[in-house]
């Protein structure tokens, strides 16, 4: 095994770098702050990236499901409260930028629950933002989570 370290280095830098600029990295980053936000249970701090007039889609077995920013946090917060464990972050992500208009593509992993019982969820979050005043802001998100996995 030790023989192949070397040759697996070399193979590994021959690989082409993914490229990403610097606006990809701004709007990457104004994603993860949000993901952040939402982990560290900091509401009011959540609902300010995304736009007044913004929507979140959630694809489910019976159909579309909408809501505004407002009523996302107020069922997060449901939730999750009482739960020691609680976090949602992107895995990875793709951004996509054209003048002021940004997409980011998010595979997301998400737990909550306690010491007893975590619970797992993944999927992908689609987003659309808009720079407004300088600052990148959540106009709307599409999400659709991973099927759960079969139970034991």
């Amino acid at each position: 095994m030790r023989r192949l370290v070397p040759i697996l280095l070399l193979l590994g830098s021959c690989a082409a770098p993914e490229r990403v600029d610097d606006a990809d990295r701004e709007i990457l980053a104004a994603v993860d702050a949000m993901y952040a936000d939402l982990s560290a249970r900091r509401w009011d701090a959540l609902e300010a990236h995304f736009l007044p007039e913004a929507s979140l889609v959630f694809a489910t077995p019976s159909g579309p499901k909408r809501m505004t920013p407002a009523k996302f946090v107020e069922v997060v917060r449901k939730n999750v409260e009482g739960k020691e464990i609680f976090g949602e972050r992107m895995k990875t992500g793709t951004a996509r930028v054209h003048g002021n208009v940004a997409t980011v593509w998010s595979r997301f992993e998400g737990r909550e629950g306690n010491s007893a019982e975590v619970r797992t969820w993944s999927g992908v979050d689609a987003f659309t933002l808009l720079k407004v005043e300088g600052r990148w802001r959540i106009s709307q998100v599409a999400v659709s989570q991973d099927p759960p996995p079969p139970a034991r």
